[in-house]
């Protein structure tokens, strides 16, 4: 989450008056709004907490406990949030503070709530009252009817699913099933509408992938190539024999349109490579959003060569622009996705492959005549990797993989997260990174809370019980061993018990060689 930038520099309100302030808006919060509040506050306020509070003034003093905000200071930007969120920005200007410029920072994305949160409260305020009777009626399996009685909204219906354990931000699936069975999946769909992906490299992965996200609803797709489709293009998914000779930008269009004519489309025939092209795919990378004059949201790359790879690398560290590289290999058993965000993560010349490294040109390392395998299943797979991890990062749901593998033959997914390299050989990388160190030291610091012990659960003793270990020191020190000496932040998970007299059998046993079995025997019974 990214906190707001404190707005006490703009407003010169002391502490007296902004305690005024608080006092004046408590008063002019109705139910609905204290109700609004409380639950926006769920993942920062415990649940018996919340049940108890039924006004503003508690809220405020609950905030401040936790350290959510600090009236002494003027920093109050989690509750200036909370209130535009609930549609009470005319309070904001009675606390003293500008409500446009807080709407306008509430408006542009950043938010002191998780998206899990925010999620349930859009739905929530788009649903009607009828609604509830509805979901009630759906969830009765999951909700007993025992408890109906004390669910007065949605919102409530939601808290119920969290303390049951069947609604969190890494499992939705009742949320969704919910909202189909009440014929309201525009709530959830809708979502998707608002984003427009760049899609570069329409081939085996780049087509299955633009249609996954035509089929999802996605707002706006761009897509590059300069290819033309070929009949050796048929083991593959997506292209039709009658589209031969085509380019691939544009017999996709026209089979996307199909299954989806609500997507906005843009297609691009040429290679990004190239100096000319260069700067306009930058262009519409920065400003080819569904909003115009906004940048796409994603940037997803499904070329099949290193020189484009580090082109769209080129551009996106420049641009700051996060996205997705993926591919498949040569002999079409394996396959890879990468999540990249400049400066937080490794960029694709951090570690370069052996090719880029040593500035190889590829087309030196490719057979005149043979191509490449490949199969429809491997690519699909990777396909589907890359628009799951897609909808994940865009819907804020889940975990957003930064590095996914795939091997066919073994059935082998690994999984990494890699930093970038401070000595990355693109400047725009380093330039990044330190970006994204100065953002990360302006977020507060997570406060730490000490752990009170607490008392024993009985102090009375009467019988006088007690628990003694009938092992002394000495004797745990003895049967420890020896310990290696290790780096630091290692330790050992055992060590080898010393020797003692009692496990040495060389004394009672000795030599036995030349004895017979039944003198053994003897021996043993001794023993």
């Amino acid at each position: 989450m990214i906190e707001f930038e404190s707005l006490q520099n703009h407003n010169n309100i002391n502490q007296t008056d902004l305690t005024r302030g608080l006092i004046t808006i408590d008063g002019e919060l109705e139910s609905d709004d204290i109700k609004s509040l409380k639950f926006l506050c769920q993942d920062h306020i415990a649940q018996k907490t919340l049940e108890k509070i039924k006004d503003g003034i508690q809220i405020f003093n609950e905030l401040e406990r936790i350290g959510k905000i600090d009236t002494s200071r003027g920093e109050v930007d989690y509750l200036l949030e909370s209130l535009c969120r609930c549609h009470r920005i005319d309070l904001i200007r009675k606390m003293g503070f500008n409500q446009i410029q807080v709407k306008n920072r509430v408006e542009s994305g950043r938010s002191n709530f998780s998206p899990f949160r925010l999620l349930l409260f859009e739905i929530a305020e788009e649903m009607e009252t009828a609604d509830l009777k509805t979901a009630l009626f759906t969830l009765s399996s999951v909700i007993p009817r025992s408890k109906h009685d004390k669910i007065k909204s949605i919102c409530d219906v939601f808290i119920q699913l969290e303390r049951s354990g069947d609604l969190s931000p890494l499992n939705v699936d009742v949320l969704y099933k919910l909202l189909k069975m009440m014929d309201r999946g525009d709530l959830i769909t809708k979502k998707i509408q608002d984003y427009t992906v760049a899609v570069v490299g329409v081939g085996g992965v780049g087509s299955v992938a633009a249609e996954m996200l035509t089929r999802c609803g996605i707002g706006k797709l761009l897509l590059f190539d300069y290819d033309k489709v070929e009949l050796a293009n048929m083991n593959r998914l997506f292209y039709q024999p009658n589209q031969a000779g085509m380019s691939k930008v544009e017999a996709a269009e026209r089979t996307l349109r199909e299954i989806n004519p609500d997507v906005i489309f843009e297609i691009y025939n040429y290679n990004v490579t190239t100096m000319d092209n260069f700067q306009h795919f930058m262009d519409r990378i920065s400003h080819g959003g569904i909003t115009d004059g906004k940048p796409v949201d994603l940037v997803l790359s499904c070329v099949d060569n290193f020189e484009a790879r580090m082109t769209i690398n080129t551009a996106c560290n420049e641009l700051g622009q996060s996205w997705i590289e993926s591919g498949v290999s040569e002999n079409a058993v394996s396959g890879h996705i990468q999540f990249i965000v400049p400066g937080d993560t490794s960029c694709f010349a951090c570690a370069p492959p052996l090719v880029v490294a040593t500035h190889t040109d590829e087309k030196t390392l490719k057979r005149e005549g043979v191509c490449a395998a490949s199969l429809p299943t491997t690519m699909a797979i990777v396909a589907g990797f890359l628009i799951q991890n897609t909808l994940k990062y865009l819907l804020k749901f889940g975990n957003v993989t930064y590095y996914l593998g795939y091997n066919a033959l073994k059935d082998f997914f690994p999984m990494m997260a890699m930093k970038p390299n401070p000595e990355c050989d693109d400047c725009n990388c380093r330039k990044q990174q330190e970006e994204f160190k100065k953002r990360e030291a302006l977020k507060p610091k997570p406060v730490v809370v000490e752990e009170v012990d607490t008392a024993p659960l009985h102090d009375e003793n009467p019988f006088e019980i007690e628990i003694v270990s009938e092992t002394t020191e000495e004797e745990l020190k003895q049967a420890e061993g020896e310990k290696p000496q290790l780096t630091e932040g290692v330790t050992v998970a055992y060590t080898k018990p010393a020797k003692s007299a009692t496990n040495d059998t060389s004394a009672t046993v000795g030599d036995v060689s030349g004895q017979s079995l039944d003198e053994l025997m003897k021996q043993m019974q001794s023993l």
